[in-house]
């Protein structure tokens, strides 16, 4: 990850990874590493190529979605998550099935001592697109009854 940190003028995160940006950055990484010149390519691009089969971006998505998968993992020992971890975004929804077949699963489970823990939380893949403005409107309904929130 020296090479993104370059690029970035500080040590690389995994949110510097796992994003959008983060898909364009690895991916560019990815072509300085096998010696091929850089292709300024969008996310969007990747995942069209990722969809059409090319195997150098399917290569790149895959370690996205590896990527992807430890930070679900960190994030949720970190919170202490049991009754689930719901991924969200833009390409998400479009990679399913790359999603599925990724290794992402294994990846968030791990080998640790914490694995068995973390093969009993569901992880779902929210779909909808509208499903922010879901969340505030319950969260709006449930805060008029005093339920979730209180005026002040």
């Amino acid at each position: 990850m020296k090479i993104a940190s370059e690029e970035l003028g500080r040590p690389t995160t995994g949110e510097d990874l796992v994003s959008g940006s983060g898909l364009e950055r690895l991916h560019r990484v990815r072509f300085i590493l096998n010696g091929r010149t850089v292709e300024n390519v969008s996310a969007a691009d990747i995942t069209q190529a990722t969809l059409s089969g090319d195997p150098f971006a399917v290569s790149t998505m895959n370690q996205f979605l590896l990527f992807l998968g430890t930070l679900a993992s960190n994030a949720a020992l970190a919170t202490g998550a049991r009754r689930g971890v719901l991924l969200a975004g833009g390409i998400l929804p479009r990679i399913r099935e790359v999603l599925v077949s990724s290794g992402f699963k294994e990846r968030f489970v791990g080998q640790s001592p914490m694995a068995s823990y973390l093969q009993d939380i569901p992880v779902n893949l929210i779909i909808a697109g509208d499903a922010a403005l879901r969340g505030a409107y319950t969260a709006l309904l449930r805060a008029r009854t005093g339920d979730c929130a209180t005026q002040i």
